[in-house]
């Protein structure tokens, strides 16, 4: 699998695009990123799923529900100090 120069796939970039600004994005939204895969919402899970494991432990991507809508978000991760 080809990756870019950061280390991303290029859906991995995709997503990371659209998730870098913080706000929360629909499903939907990171489905329409993902144009040369196969466009169904379940198609999603397993990018994220690696994704997380690259950005893990600084960083995450979170499902929150907004509006009775679920959404995806990029935040940072704080580690705490014992």
């Amino acid at each position: 699998m080809a990756t870019e120069g950061n280390g991303w796939t290029p859906p991995q970039a995709r997503l990371m695009e659209v998730l870098g600004d913080g706000e929360p994005h629909p499903r939907d939204e990171l489905v329409a990123c993902l144009e040369d895969e196969m466009s169904e919402w379940r198609n999603v899970a397993p990018h994220l799923t690696y994704l997380r494991k690259k950005l893990r432990p600084e960083q995450d991507v979170i499902c929150q529900v907004v509006n009775r809508a679920f959404m995806y978000r990029l935040i940072a991760l704080v580690k705490r100090k014992n």
